[in-house]
């Protein structure tokens, strides 16, 4: 029993001396401190971090966002663009055929003035006071019948040689007339048409 009591003895003064001592559980409370204050400085350069994270992300979502709605726009006035390019392609074909319409139908015209007119050259602007006096006198040494209400309109018309009239018949049928009778002009001079003209016998009657 005291063998026993001995070794008790023992035991408690060995756990006793295990024990830390204050200097060693004041040093290990501040490594605790130095670990804790290290770990805290870590979060709070990561929560720094984050925010910084967070900053630059909502700056480039913002950034995202405006370029979004500049392509958007962008896509918008491309789409406007496209259409009023395609009205105006549009409009110009119309009116490239209008013109073409327009070209054709002056040609007709044209052809159907010409149709019943013919240009008188070789007669002086001295020698005569009206283009309708001319006609009528052209006629009349052709031997042609053409009396005033045959002709609608006589003028003078400037050529690249001289000045010539321009006379347009009421109908095909007199012009046709005339024209035919065009080859007795071998045999007519300015002194036939006008024999008072003082040009009557110059160079200019032929």
């Amino acid at each position: 029993m005291a063998a026993t009591a001995d070794e008790e003895v023992a035991s408690k003064e060995i756990e006793i001396s295990e024990e830390p001592s204050n200097f060693e559980l004041r040093e290990m409370l501040i490594d605790i401190q130095i670990t804790v204050n290290t770990i805290l400085l870590e979060n709070k350069k990561s929560s720094n971090e984050v925010l910084e994270l967070k900053a630059t992300l909502q700056k480039q979502q913002a950034e995202l966002a405006t370029l979004k709605e500049a392509l958007a726009k962008a896509t918008t006035e491309r789409a406007t663009t496209e259409k009023e390019l395609a009205a105006a392609i549009n409009k110009t074909e119309e009116q490239q055929e209008e013109i073409a319409e327009l070209y054709e139908l002056q040609d007709r015209l044209e052809q159907y003035t010409r149709k019943n007119s013919l240009e008188i050259h070789g007669i002086p602007e001295e020698a005569y006071n009206s283009t309708e006096d001319v006609v009528l006198k052209f006629a009349s040494v052709l031997e042609v019948p053409v009396a005033p209400q045959d002709i609608e309109i006589s003028h003078k018309i400037k050529t690249k040689s001289d000045k010539a009239i321009i006379v347009k018949f009421i109908g095909h049928k007199v012009k046709t007339t005339v024209h035919r009778a065009r080859t007795k002009l071998k045999n007519i001079k300015l002194s036939d048409i006008y024999p008072s003209s003082l040009y009557a016998t110059s160079a200019r009657s032929k």
